[in-house]
């Protein structure tokens, strides 16, 4: 038997998980999340799923039955040694409840990484168990089962990467550092509807900068930086580089666009880092007689393969099935 959380793991959950923190490290890299708050479309077989805004109960019609996700995920697997891990909280067990990882690949087979008969926080290490590594098209695969009939309450199922960080702006992470914060940066950063961000010079300047949270990154493991732009106007452009937050306080520039892409950085061969290094992503927009601004979805920092230096774009139309 393991103890997660206070919580008694089944003898067949022993095989299914490893020793993990329950609680993942803050400013983690988000591979897939439910909330059960508003939830997400799912799709069952032989089974129900409700939702009370907090929590979300899969119930079986018969003697077992299942629910995944109506669509896939892609995301990038393998950016260190136990770094991929999935964790899930369940408040009620009837008979027993699996959670397992299917691949969009033929014959689509499916790996437990979860399986619990009691209530408690469990923690199962993805990478070791799958073996994945760079991009998947992947599903969490739930069933509840042992029990006529079975069912599984969850307050929170959480896929993520503990070596990167990733900001989608649904809302902004706190922590940027623009001209309202810090007078002088001549940028703001805000967030609009859906799930973007404008970086926006402030009034009578021709240039200006933003920095995100400060960030503790094991760079061996999140070498690569990957920018999704979705506008930026005519005779304006915007500028990627890492600010170093320790001595020497080093600055970087990574790379300079002038239209909406997905922008793609191996930063570690820019800064010549290894291991661990505390930094800041800047991003500075400048423009000629316009206020300047760049609307951004996403910026991110895991293991992605990135060419040394420059850029890697492509048109709007990918965007969402590249990088979500």
């Amino acid at each position: 038997m393991r103890v997660v959380n206070g919580s008694v793991v089944s003898s067949l959950a022993v095989l299914a998980m490893l020793a993990l923190a329950v609680a993942p490290a803050a400013g983690e890299l988000v591979l897939w999340e439910e909330d059960f708050c508003e939830i997400s479309e799912w799709t069952t077989y032989q089974a129900s799923l409700t939702c009370n805004g907090n929590t979300g109960t899969l119930t079986a019609d018969v003697d077992w039955g299942k629910m995944e996700p109506a669509s896939w995920t892609v995301a990038e697997f393998g950016c260190g040694p136990d770094s991929d891990s999935l964790y899930v909280t369940a408040t009620a067990v009837t008979g027993r409840f699996v959670v397992k990882i299917m691949e969009e690949v033929p014959p689509y087979d499916q790996i437990t990484l979860i399986t619990a008969d009691t209530p408690g926080t469990y923690g199962a290490d993805v990478g070791d168990l799958t073996g994945w590594v760079g991009l998947r098209s992947f599903k969490l695969v739930v069933y509840v089962e042992w029990a006529t009939p079975a069912s599984a309450t969850f307050d929170h199922i959480k896929m993520i990467n503990a070596d990167g960080w990733a900001d989608d702006f649904e809302p902004i992470a706190v922590g940027w550092r623009d001209d309202d914060t810090n007078p002088g940066f001549n940028a703001t950063i805000t967030d609009i509807s859906g799930p973007y961000a404008t970086v926006s010079e402030v009034i009578g300047v021709t240039w200006g900068k933003v920095l995100s949270p400060v960030l503790t990154i094991d760079v061996d493991a999140a070498p690569t930086l990957t920018a999704v732009v979705v506008a930026d106007p005519a005779l304006s452009n915007f500028l990627f580089a890492i600010q170093e937050e320790e001595p020497p306080y080093a600055y970087y520039e990574l790379g300079r666009g002038y239209d909406a892409g997905i922008f793609v950085y191996d930063y570690q061969t820019v800064t010549g880092w290894t291991g661990e290094h505390t930094f800041s992503i800047q991003i500075t927009v400048e423009s000629a007689d316009i206020e300047g601004w760049v609307t951004l979805d996403s910026i991110k920092l895991d293991c992605a393969e990135a060419p040394p230096t420059g850029t890697l774009e492509s048109s709007w139309g990918e965007i969402k099935s590249l990088f979500r």
